[in-house]
């Protein structure tokens, strides 16, 4: 639809509010109304009304660099638009955790960037509270975090990620099929740190129980090797072994523990539209991306 300026604009080049009429789609009448309001809106004749046709006034004249420039800034703030609608040359920042930028984002992005080739991602990582941190300063977008962080963000539950046990390979408790969290909590234990809420402290305490902690390390691929030699056992989410080689034993929790993994933001309305648009990609298609890694995955 075009303003009242371009009309203008297309009467003054064609000469002819006719000819300017059927350019831009519209009837004579309508073209001639908006040439009056605007001469009504600026208080001057604008146009020279002759029988061969339309001539600008020396006011007209005069308002002529105006309306141009007006009408310049309005093709420029279209083509931003339309820039935007195409996500061209947009960044979307995401604070999020090992687990996620490992298994589930780089699925998306692929799939993202074929419908918007010109996007580009910045992906912060680190602990629950600091990429929560991240999210309410501004300096990411939007970010992947876990209910027991109870914060004022927004929040959207993705899907529930499984705590499973993991022990050295000739453990008593090897043999069996799943393991009791309270066989768990009577064997050395070995601790992800993850802040001061840490998820699977959170588990054990529903069941009034306190593991036997002997090591708390800030890395998942330590705990493994150290599990593999034999030094204690841990519990961590099947999304975090997704793909790991590991020679510990993995066996599924009785009591069906798991952690949420969420979508949390600041204020959606002022998020940038291509981080909005990424944001609800994850929320539609999470639960069959995150069906197919879970299910792909004989632990």
């Amino acid at each position: 639809m075009s303003s009242k300026y371009q009309i203008f604009k297309k009467v003054v080049e064609t000469g002819n509010m006719s000819k300017a009429a059927a350019e831009l789609g519209y009837s004579q009448s309508a073209v001639s109304l908006t040439i009056k309001q605007l001469e009504s809106e600026l208080m001057v004749t604008l146009l020279k009304r002759e029988k061969k046709g339309v001539t600008l006034t020396e006011d007209g004249e005069s308002y002529m660099p105006f309306i141009n420039a007006l009408c310049n800034a309005e093709n420029a703030l279209y083509e931003k638009r339309n820039d935007m609608n195409r996500l061209k040359d947009a960044t979307i920042r995401i604070g999020t955790f090992t687990s996620v930028s490992r298994n589930l984002l780089p699925l998306f992005m692929y799939d993202f960037k074929l419908k918007y080739p010109d996007v580009r991602f910045t992906l912060s990582q680190g602990t629950y509270p600091e990429i929560l941190s991240m999210t309410q300063e501004g300096s990411v977008d939007f970010c992947f975090s876990n209910s027991l962080y109870h914060t004022a963000l927004h929040t959207r539950e993705l899907f529930r990620d499984p705590m499973m046990a993991v022990l050295p390979p000739d453990h008593p408790l090897a043999s069996k099929k799943d393991i009791s969290i309270y066989d768990l909590a009577d064997i050395p234990y070995i601790l992800l740190e993850e802040g001061d809420i840490n998820t699977s402290l959170k588990a054990f305490e529903e069941y009034d129980l306190v593991p036997k902690i002997e090591y708390t390390i800030a890395d998942n691929y330590t705990i493994l090797a150290m599990i593999s030699s034999g030094l204690g056992c841990t519990v961590m989410n099947k999304l975090t072994l997704s793909g790991l080689a590991t020679d510990a034993v993995i066996r599924p929790i009785k009591e069906n523990i798991s952690r949420s993994v969420d979508l949390a933001w600041k204020q959606w309305n002022t998020m940038p539209i291509a981080s909005q648009r990424f944001a609800e990609y994850i929320i539609r298609h999470t639960p069959e991306r995150i069906s197919d890694i879970l299910a792909a995955e004989s632990l």
